[in-house]
């Protein structure tokens, strides 16, 4: 596994510097950056790109494997492009725009290949406000220095984290991750504080069944952790009871924009999605009823670690929240809520204690 530690901006017109998160696997500029042209591409493809930093805009975010950025950053090498930088496609809300993804850089995961591979030339996001100022300077015909400074530490060790319960069952496994970007306190914090919870939980006495935890590392790089750990280290479907997930943003508040900024709203509940496998599916749905505005969803159609455990087999069922500020620097953990934490445990050892029984 690869380690890049960096800092990274971009100057299109002297002393104004954008701020950039280099897209996954890392491709660093040289030491002084890069000094060109920016170019515009369009739709159709590349234009006089040769020798050239070139821009364009996703239509998705770059996270996901139908984005066009692959294509757009392809063509770019094609003609000779020395870089590109990407606006993202954001993480868009019902109506088709995040005020989040306008203002504010977001760190974007990543997948195969490049979660182990170089981009071939250097390549980053910016936030959509700022790319208004490197369209006006390719109008301009300014140049702009690029900067993608950091180390490359090949075979670098993740961890995971594994703890045990054994009664001599069938296992159910709880799993979360453990990675992000940046602090990652609201993305990361409520699902690892309720982790926590519940090992202590299953570990007293008059608990029955058998437990199998595990927090992984790599979610943002293809979730390469829980691949891992589905290879190693876990029973296969058939010896498996169930498998519950703790997702993103657990616990989190919601967020209201208003002229005055983000107000913190008080009919959070800490969780929207609530997926489960058919199999599960009357089981989880009886039991999280209690949660009036979450939605239940196929794991089928779930995102991250939920899908790669229903995939490979397993009888899963899994909860996310919806931390409006996921992926942004300032994910602190003024983000979580203690209450609504307290709140999903219980209901958690409500449901996992029901399951028990239906061993």
């Amino acid at each position: 596994m690869w380690k890049f530690v960096t800092g990274q901006r971009t100057a299109p017109e002297p002393g104004e510097t954008i701020e950039m998160s280099p897209l996954w696997l890392p491709h660093p500029t040289p030491r002084g950056g890069i000094h060109a042209k920016l170019a515009d591409m369009d739709a159709k493809g590349a234009k006089n790109l040769r020798g050239k930093i070139a821009i364009f805009e996703a239509d998705k975010p770059v996270v996901n494997k139908q984005s066009n950025h692959v294509k757009f950053i392809e063509q770019a090498v094609k003609e000779g492009a020395l870089a590109v930088i990407c606006s993202n496609g954001g993480f868009t809300s019902e109506d088709g725009e995040s005020s989040l993804e306008r203002t504010h850089r977001l760190t974007q995961n990543s997948f195969s290949p490049f979660n182990q591979q170089q981009w071939p030339i250097p390549a980053a996001s910016i936030a959509y406000k700022d790319y208004g100022k490197l369209k006006a300077a390719v109008q301009k015909g300014a140049k702009a220095q690029m900067t993608v400074l950091g180390q490359m530490k090949p075979d670098t060790q993740a961890y995971n984290v594994i703890a045990r319960v054994e009664r001599g069952t069938k296992p159910i496994v709880v799993s979360t991750p453990l990675s992000g970007w940046y602090d990652s306190a609201g993305e990361r914090g409520g699902g690892v504080a309720l982790w926590l919870d519940l090992v202590r939980w299953a570990a007293k006495p008059e608990r029955k069944a058998s437990y199998l935890f595990n927090a992984t590392s790599g979610h943002e790089i293809g979730h390469m952790g829980q691949d891992y750990f589905i290879e190693k280290y876990a029973p296969k479907p058939a010896d498996t009871f169930a498998w519950l997930h703790l997702g993103s943003g657990l616990g989190t508040y919601d967020w209201e924009e208003t002229q005055a900024g983000y107000l913190r709203r008080h009919d959070s509940e800490g969780v929207q999605q609530v997926g489960a496998s058919p199999d599960l599916w009357q089981f989880v749905t009886e039991a999280f009823a209690y949660l009036p505005k979450k939605k239940f969803i196929p794991a089928a159609q779930a995102q991250g670690e939920l899908r790669g455990a229903f995939d490979a087999g397993y009888a899963t069922f899994g909860l996310y929240g919806g931390n409006m500020f996921s992926h942004a620097a300032f994910d602190g953990p003024e983000q979580v809520s203690p209450i609504l934490l307290a709140r999903l445990a219980r209901g958690l050892k409500a449901a996992l204690s029901k399951l028990e029984t239906m061993r």
